[in-house]
């Protein structure tokens, strides 16, 4: 990856809470990387995930939606 330093698991997270994330820390700053569960790219999970993030981490300051997506043209 992409981390200074990569954590191995979360010590406390909501139950309900059911993403797949990746922890690690860039320079000062704690990077949380959610995942998508597989080809499911609509905004309702996309929803699920952000409210699963705020509720297990509360300190969030700023908070980034990347996605990557791409087409083959016939």
């Amino acid at each position: 990856m992409f981390f200074n330093k990569e954590y191995n698991k979360l010590k406390y997270i909501s139950l309900n809470n059911n993403n797949n994330y990746t922890l690690g820390k860039v320079g000062k700053y704690n990077i949380i990387i959610a995942i998508l569960p597989n080809r499911e790219y609509n905004i309702f999970f996309i929803v699920g995930i952000i409210k699963n993030i705020l509720y297990s981490f509360l300190n969030i300051k700023i908070g980034l939606i990347i996605s990557i997506s791409g087409s083959i043209l016939s």
